[in-house]
């Protein structure tokens, strides 16, 4: 019977799912404030040691609608099958408990959210390198060209996650161009900018629509489904990629889409501020282009180590593939960008620009930018997107003289 934990009752809880490491001298603290799920810190004052228990409840807090809380055993094997091919990726799964909803995992705390490190200036050398391998191999490692027919099909039946893929389609492919649910939050000064640019653009409509029905209906990988900023940790060496409970199976595009929004809402973000540096901005601009780059090329790799099926090994077939990928990518993170930026669920990389002139720029810039993804995303090539970028920080380094 699923029963919510609280920091009183976890230790006997675990005495009983994990003994070995449940005694007396452990503490208890609980760190998660997010809005449909329970997040504790247990540590062991004894030897340091540290996990995560994260356990799903049935309502939302913030509205009390109710939760399928079967998202988080569906969030927990997904974990458990990244431990297995992207080990150094993902935390390490010490249990999945169905009944009553929790996952316990291994604490990252010595990673740091990658959204407040972008924010923060940091350069990391080794992102665009393990941000393309984990995408490349989680990917493609679960399509149809590697998994046996038989086993994608039972995954694709236990990650259907309707209820999680609902709030995708709303709040990525509908509300934003139309406010049907009168949720969307324009920004003053942009009204009629939206107006124009996204509710009155109908070949944009149009083809956002077919994103969408692909989004719905092409069940090509395991995605994680969510994989923002706020979801990859990072250290200098390394990342760790938590939270897929947005798990479903569908166009690769989608994650890689995801991936390269967030960067590249960072990029804007910095653009949008006083005194960041041009070597920063560099740096950002030759991630952003690296990954899209670096993950095209390991999918490649991947494809040629694990492909066997003959009629998958002609380099057309395989050009196609990867072409499609890449052209779902660039329209996928047209889509997230703007979702983020008039939808109700922005990112701080929106919310905290302070000064309203350049936060109405900002926003035009990312729309702007968005659409051209969206809409010339069959012939869209990362050298074109490099020569965009490098003109933003041109523009960028004329207003600061």
């Amino acid at each position: 019977m699923h029963e919510l934990l609280t920091d009183k009752t976890i230790l006997p809880y675990l005495s009983k799912t994990l003994p070995d490491f449940a005694n007396d001298n452990c503490t208890v603290e609980e760190i998660g404030d997010g809005n449909i799920n329970y997040v504790f810190r247990v540590t062991d004052k004894n030897n340091q040691r540290r996990l995560i228990v994260k356990q799903a409840d049935k309502l939302l807090r913030s509205s009390g609608r109710p939760l399928d809380i079967k998202r988080a055993v569906r969030e927990g094997r997904a974990l458990e099958r990244l431990n297995e091919i992207v080990p150094n990726y993902t935390p390490k799964i010490y249990a999945v408990d169905e009944e009553m909803a929790i996952i316990i995992m291994e604490d990252i705390s010595e990673y740091h959210n990658l959204r407040h490190v972008l924010s923060e200036c940091q350069q990391l050398p080794q992102l665009a390198n393990d941000l393309s391998e984990f995408l490349a191999v989680s990917l493609v490692s679960s399509t149809d060209l590697v998994m046996e027919a038989s086993q994608k099909q039972l995954e694709q039946a236990f990650y259907s996650n309707v209820e999680m893929r609902e709030i995708s389609e709303d709040l990525v492919f509908t509300e934003p161009y139309n406010n049907q649910k009168q949720r969307n939050q324009i920004f003053p000064g942009n009204e009629d900018f939206v107006q124009k640019h996204l509710y009155e653009h109908e070949a944009l409509i149009m083809e956002v629509a077919s994103l969408r029905y692909h989004f719905m209906n092409h069940g090509q990988a395991l995605l994680h489904g969510d994989l923002h900023s706020g979801s990859i940790f990072v250290s200098q060496n390394s990342l760790k990629v938590i939270d897929p409970e947005f798990a479903f199976y569908g166009p690769a595009g989608y994650d890689i889409g995801n991936v390269v929004a967030h960067l590249l809402l960072a990029f804007y973000h910095q653009l949008a501020q006083d005194s960041v540096s041009l070597t920063y901005l560099s740096w950002l601009r030759e991630t952003i282009i690296g990954t899209l780059i670096e993950t095209e090329k390991k999918m490649s790799d991947y494809y040629e180590k694990e492909v066997t099926l003959s009629l998958y090994r002609t380099s057309r077939f395989k050009q196609e593939w990867l072409k499609g990928i890449i052209c779902d990518t660039y329209g996928y993170t047209g889509t997230e960008m703007i979702r983020r930026v008039v939808g109700d669920t922005k990112v701080v990389e929106v919310t905290t620009i302070e000064d309203r002139e350049r936060r109405l720029d900002f926003e035009r810039a990312v729309i702007t930018l968005s659409e051209k993804l969206i809409l010339d995303r069959r012939t869209m090539t990362s050298d074109w997107l490099n020569q965009h970028l490098q003109k933003e920080i041109d523009k960028y380094e004329t207003r600061r003289l």
